[in-house]
């Protein structure tokens, strides 16, 4: 082409590069310096931002980022900034006609039913619920950790009658340390008999009596910001009203895959108050 053209092939090579990079990692401002400390020609910014947008546009119009194919290959729980433009017209409260069951334990709950949650779900926090003043209603103690529950079952942290334990006696089995750790599968713990199974735990001094909330009237994309922007592990969604006489216990689970492979579950269930738990899987 030397011949014929006056073109600088360095030229092309490097605004091919800066094309390719922009392409498959859709990186606009950072390779624009990048590439200007590379040349040291402040000449070259603009033909190069012109070549970084338009890469990134042709990109962005077939498929995601290779970060995100990454993310997507490795199935790593990940949600994106922006929520889906149908999540602004929904509430959090119309996610009730979905899935199947979640479980809830009681305050103080018998092993065997604990054991059979465990084994049967991959739940990383159950709610926990009490009785209330009233007849046929129910409140919300607070979410308790699968992890939490698991060490419970491995100390053999049983009670022979359903009572309610001291602070001083949970201080005594479980360490701040050990309360801290959030490994451990429900595989590991063995040796638990048949007597020890109609025992009793109590759940009150382990459970998370003040989560995150939000009314249900919050639609699904303000939910899924706060969600995001400050970290949370689980979201409870109460009411704007209690409704009386509801004793029934209906739960159910809803799967939001967002784009990416962005996990963000919907747990509902339906007490004397409406609670919906969301955790990220």
């Amino acid at each position: 082409m030397k011949p014929y053209t006056n073109i600088d092939h360095g030229l092309l090579a490097v605004l091919g590069a800066a094309s390719l990079m922009a392409g498959s990692m859709r990186m606009t401002v950072s390779l624009c310096v990048i590439f200007l400390e590379l040349t040291n020609n402040l000449l070259l910014l603009p033909i190069t931002m012109i070549v970084l947008l338009i890469a990134k546009t042709v990109g962005d119009s077939f498929n995601p980022s290779v970060y995100e194919m990454i993310l997507h290959l490795k199935g790593l729980p990940f949600m994106d900034a922006d929520p889906e433009p149908w999540m602004r017209n929904l509430s959090v409260g119309e996610l009730i006609d979905v899935k199947s069951s979640v479980v809830s334990f009681r305050g103080v709950e018998k092993v065997a039913n604990i054991v059979d949650a465990l084994k049967n779900t991959t739940h990383n926090g159950f709610p926990v619920m009490d009785d209330g003043d009233e007849v046929e209603i129910v409140k919300l103690h607070g979410v308790i950790l699968r992890a939490h529950l698991i060490k419970v079952l491995k100390k053999k942290w049983f009670l022979k009658e359903k009572r309610r334990t001291e602070e001083w006696e949970v201080r005594e089995k479980f360490s701040w340390v050990e309360l801290a750790e959030r490994e451990g599968n429900i595989e590991d713990v063995v040796g638990v008999t048949k007597e020890e199974m109609e025992m009793f735990v109590d759940l009150h001094p382990l459970t998370n009596t003040t989560p995150f909330t939000v009314l249900e009237s919050m639609s699904v994309a303000k939910a899924r910001i706060l969600f995001r922007q400050v970290g949370l592990r689980h979201m409870l969604v109460v009411p704007k009203y209690q409704a009386s006489g509801v004793s029934s216990l209906n739960t159910l689970i809803m799967n939001f895959t967002f784009t990416c492979m962005s996990l963000f579950r919907l747990t509902y269930f339906s007490l004397s108050t409406d609670i919906i738990i969301c955790d990220t899987v």
